[in-house]
């Protein structure tokens, strides 16, 4: 316990983390999944998490305890991390390990549900682009088994690239570099619905509400880039997020459409 008390002395936004532990974005995303789960897989006897923030799968496991969750990552902090929460909650039904989405080390047909927030987006194309992590995707997934995705989504396709420390990437003078696209219609169907080789059984869209219609400008990287902003907003992101962020909502009624939300199915 005083190594607790310790620990805020010295990280401030550790309090903010504890009280409101799911981020700006993924409030609306969060939600998309677990309500998608209660709608078409409630009791799924097996699922798999790809990559997505960790509490999800922690979260899925703590309420289904019937069901085997793996959840895997590229990232070696993240599976010790979901281990550690393993331990600390007794989730004898959740397994995390080391894996990349484009070579799963899964036999065929293994899940009857897959979830990934906000991942595809981060595959970049100079380590073969995101088709053949949908087609695995595809290939784990059992015959009338469940994927739910969510994606960052433009009217118009573009990339972004950072130079910040994260993923597995690296500009050619050594510094890591964050990468991320938008997806538009197109890309969505060729690369995520077509190369995956499942169905499309609905596609919707969380629009950013009151805000800048420049889909390259959002009100996220002004309150959730930062530790600074996390300790100023982070108790504001449930509030924040039902306030400039819809629920899913067919694309013709978006001004400015900001996350895809993908429900897909196996023939």
């Amino acid at each position: 316990m005083l190594r607790r008390c310790l620990s805020v002395v010295r990280h401030p936004s550790y309090p903010i983390t504890w009280l409101s532990p799911i981020s700006y974005t993924r409030q609306r995303e969060f939600a998309f999944v677990l309500e998608s789960i209660a709608r078409y897989r409630p009791f799924p006897g097996a699922l798999l998490d790809i990559s997505s923030p960790k509490l999800l799968p922690v979260t899925i496991a703590y309420a289904r305890s019937q069901t085997r969750v793996d959840s895997i990552d590229i990232l070696e902090g993240d599976v010790l991390w979901v281990r550690e929460a393993v331990t600390q909650l007794g989730l004898p039904n959740l397994t995390a390990s080391i894996a990349d989405a484009r070579t799963l080390p899964f036999a065929d047909e293994s899940f009857d549900l897959v979830t990934s927030v906000s991942v595809f987006e981060h595959i970049a194309p100079e380590k073969g682009g995101e088709a053949p992590a949908a087609r695995e995707l595809g290939r784990v997934l059992a015959p009338g088994g469940i994927a739910l995705l969510t994606v960052p989504f433009s009217q118009a396709y573009f990339a972004e690239y950072r130079a910040v420390t994260v993923y597995e990437r690296a500009s050619t003078d050594g510094q890591p570099i964050f990468y991320q696209r938008f997806y538009d219609m197109t890309l969505l169907k060729r690369n995520l619905v077509a190369a995956s080789g499942l169905r499309l059984v609905s596609i919707h869209f969380i629009e950013e509400r009151f805000f800048s219609r420049d889909p390259r400008k959002r009100l996220a990287s002004y309150i959730s880039g930062t530790r600074r902003q996390r300790l100023a907003f982070g108790l504001l992101y449930p509030l924040l997020a039902r306030v400039f962020l819809s629920r899913p909502k067919e694309l013709e009624k978006c001004t400015k459409p900001y996350i895809a939300c993908l429900v897909l199915r196996k023939p």
